[in-house]
């Protein structure tokens, strides 16, 4: 009698086969999971970057979002009292105030009330001595950094510190009264509650810390993702939007600069 074979997969090749393409599949999942976690990750250095520069737009674009219910005292305080008609206060816009502790991101709107009238020194003497700084309780908020993403000491070079995290950090950006010229100065630290005296203390001329010398500050992503880590550069005695970039660490070995992230 004769016996015909029919076509077909065993059960092994087909067992086979299942393995195989769902090895494929599982492979096209972690490769797209890691390029989601790394593109995320780009965007949030970005977004970091973008909300540094936006505080100089703020600054050349002065607006008042206070209502008539608010005035200032001379403590540079505003209080919630009889109010004051707009373009009426004893204070005056100077600046913007920028808190960064770990992931957390504090923004301000700085005011001053003059206490003085000295013409003498440059326009940060004259900050110092003729002005009273203080935070505005009106015109304020709060943010974070995309996607748990995180601010960290350089790993080697300049500024490194062990361990990297945690790490905090304030920009103040001030327009000068008298010649109209934007200054920036930065500290490492990051009041939840910014009063007077920090404000006062971040106005140090020169590249030494504090003051305006040059910054560095690394990202750190939430997850482990390969590829380079990404740092916020700002550059010492920064005055405009172009002096903060974004730095690989091989674009800043290409630049000369030590620190590595």
């Amino acid at each position: 009698m004769d016996i015909r074979r029919s076509a077909g997969f065993t059960i092994i090749e087909t067992m086979l086969v299942l393995a195989i393409t769902g090895a494929l599949v599982a492979a096209m999942f972690v490769g797209i999971g890691t390029s989601i976690s790394i593109q995320r990750y780009r965007d949030a250095v970005t977004t970091f970057k973008d909300t540094l520069q936006e505080q100089y737009s703020a600054l050349a674009n002065v607006s008042n979002d206070r209502s008539d219910t608010w005035s200032c005292n001379s403590a540079a305080q505003t209080v919630e009292e009889s109010g004051e008609a707009r373009g009426q206060s004893d204070c005056v816009l100077l600046g913007r105030l920028v808190t960064v502790d770990a992931g957390e991101i504090g923004i301000y709107t700085v005011l001053g009330s003059q206490r003085a009238s000295s013409t003498s020194g440059n326009d940060i003497a004259k900050l110092r001595s003729n002005y009273r700084l203080n935070v505005s309780s009106v015109v304020s908020e709060s943010n974070a950094l995309e996607w748990g993403t995180e601010i960290a000491w350089p790993r080697t070079g300049s500024g490194a510190r062990t361990p990297t995290t945690p790490r905090a950090i304030s920009f103040l950006f001030i327009r000068s009264p008298d010649s109209g010229q934007l200054y920036t100065f930065t500290s490492d630290v990051a009041p939840a509650n910014p009063t007077p005296a920090n404000l006062q203390s971040m106005l140090v001329e020169g590249a030494s810390i504090p003051g305006q010398h040059e910054r560095t500050i690394c990202i750190e992503p939430t997850d482990l993702i390969p590829g380079e880590r990404m740092a916020i550069v700002m550059s010492q005695f920064a005055v405009g939007p172009g002096a903060i970039e974004v730095m690989t660490n091989q674009l800043l070995q290409s630049s000369g600069r030590t620190a590595r992230c």
